[in-house]
């Protein structure tokens, strides 16, 4: 009898013991790793495209006529194109206007009129290689038509400011559009994205024009334009 529990001891203690801690699977061979990919991706243009349909956008002018200032309101047709209505607002000068300081103020010489343009444009954008390029660079054509709204106000130098001029102003119309070329940058949510864009203006008046500057009308209010736009989607 104490030979048998010697040998039982022995054979106990030479066995491979298996055990299982708290929290960690069981130590198991045969057990196999599985990694299920998903039959669709999960990021894709249709996904981005999806997230924002319509929606405002914001316009920054710089020209040879200065700054300006757009706001429009934007449709997502499609992936790659979208239509816009957009009020925008700009000075309108020759570009040899300089003003000169003395000791009552600042004043332009030979100045005869502030002039304001005020475009109201409907207008189409569409998308450039949309398979070929990654999403973060999306370039784009666009055009646009519409009417220019353009103020003509009296400039009497030190002895009338802008607000002044309001009173005695005139008013006209004239057609106007543009063609442009330019991306967009990023995405920062909701389909929003950064714009730039190149685009050319014409603004023809017709008839002799209007004048900024004494004896040098402008007849076309038009010309290039670089354009930055924010919120745009697409």
């Amino acid at each position: 009898m104490p030979l048998l529990m010697v040998l039982l001891t022995l054979f106990v203690s030479n066995s491979n013991v298996y055990g299982q801690l708290p929290g960690l699977p069981p130590s198991d061979p045969s057990d196999t790793t599985m990694i299920f990919s998903s039959p669709r991706p999960l990021i894709s243009d249709t996904n981005i495209f999806r997230a924002r349909k319509q929606g405002f956008a914001g316009e920054l002018y710089l020209s040879t006529h200065g700054f300006g200032l757009g706001l429009g309101y934007q449709w997502a047709l499609s992936e790659q194109m979208v239509v816009s209505i957009t009020l925008a607002g700009s000075g309108a000068r020759n570009t040899d206007e300089f003003e000169v300081f003395d000791r009552f103020g600042i004043y332009v010489p030979n100045k005869v009129n502030r002039l304001l343009m005020f475009p109201l444009l409907f207008g189409t954008r569409y998308r450039l290689f949309k398979d070929d390029i990654t999403e973060s660079l999306r370039p784009h054509i666009s055009a646009a038509l519409g009417a220019t709204f353009i103020m003509e106000g009296p400039y009497q130098g030190h002895e009338q400011n802008f607000f002044g001029s309001l009173p005695d102003a005139r008013w006209y119309t004239r057609p106007g559009g543009y063609l442009g070329l330019g991306a967009n940058i990023g995405n920062f949510g909701g389909g929003n994205a950064l714009g730039v864009e190149i685009r050319y203006y014409s603004i023809p008046f017709g008839g002799k024009g209007l004048e900024s500057i004494k004896d040098l009308p402008i007849e076309n209010f038009g010309g290039i334009f670089l354009c930055l736009n924010f919120g745009v989607i697409n």
